[in-house]
């Protein structure tokens, strides 16, 4: 049974569905005929120690000629914006476990749909979460001389073991310059889950709330990955005095919202930005339909 290897790093700016054009280069330009699809964008499943896993991906073909299709294996993370980024080798990578008996490249003829199986073979003894993307690279069968224009698409594979840490995340920096303030926070871990609201509160020393901005930027967030919330204080803003910023972040389990982490810094931030220093905040359960 064939392993996929992972030859390059390439970056994307979105996570899922995602299309990528890429120009073979030349002295011409061929105009592009293909029309490249994958089901299903994401497939997340749980292991079992021992056990064997199998899934199967669909490529189809929807263009009105046949595709030379390479199918490669790679492990991503993510980039603080939620971007994708495919990486030559992570700890939590799932290339080693994955495997296939479809060949690296095949040729699919227009309109003609392929059932890829593949195997997960989980050992015993792990525990976490493991990563990979299943992707497809598809170019015109016949190109001429000239500039053809290609397909890349993919499958996203989030795989998780049953022994895992759950959520744990930790605001590592707030930051704040012009009114807009930046939190960033990691998934310290070992399994991903989605960060799935952030707030930021301003309020006096004696404790009175000035303002409360809610966070952009949630989302999914890998073991050891980093993600990037922000949001703006109105425009023409000014603090009365001495204030206390505290910014916190969340996920969810079921209909409970889960306190992740908070932080407090002194506001105006002196250099612009704030660390926690020997601060551990235990995760708190807080009702799904109030704020505090």
């Amino acid at each position: 049974m064939a392993r996929l290897s992972s030859p390059y790093s390439i970056s994307y700016k979105s996570l899922i569905p995602w299309v990528v054009l890429f120009l073979l280069a030349g002295g011409g330009i061929a105009p592009a005929k293909l029309s490249l699809s994958v089901s299903p964008p994401l497939i997340e499943t749980t292991l079992v120690p021992g056990g064997v896993r199998r899934i199967t991906v669909a490529v189809t073909n929807e263009g009105d000629e046949d595709a030379r299709v390479t199918l490669r294996l790679l492990p991503f993370g993510l980039s603080p914006e939620g971007e994708v980024v495919f990486l030559n080798e992570s700890p939590y990578s799932l290339l080693p476990l994955m495997a296939t008996k479809e060949k690296d490249v095949f040729i699919l003829k227009a309109e003609e749909k392929r059932e890829i199986p593949f195997e997960i073979r989980a050992p015993r003894g792990e525990k976490g979460g493991r990563y990979g993307v299943v992707l497809f690279e598809a170019l015109p069968l016949n190109i001429p001389s000239g500039m053809a224009v290609g397909i890349r698409m993919g499958t996203l594979v989030l795989a998780t073991f049953p022994r895992s840490s759950g959520p744990k995340g930790k605001i590592r920096t707030v930051r704040e310059k012009d009114g807009k303030i930046e939190v960033e926070v990691e998934n310290t871990g070992d399994v991903h889950f989605a960060v799935t609201e952030g707030e930021a509160v301003l309020k006096t020393e004696a404790g009175k709330i000035l303002k409360r901005v809610n966070l952009a930027g949630t989302g999914l967030l890998l073991p050891g990955g980093m993600r990037l919330l922000s949001g703006e204080l109105r425009e023409g803003f000014e603090a009365p005095g001495p204030c206390v910023l505290e910014a916190r972040v969340y996920t969810r389990k079921g209909n409970r919202r889960l306190l992740l982490d908070r932080m407090s810094v002194s506001y105006p931030i002196e250099g612009g930005e704030g660390k926690k220093e020997n601060m551990d905040v235990s995760v708190e359960v807080l009702p799904g339909n109030k704020n505090k």
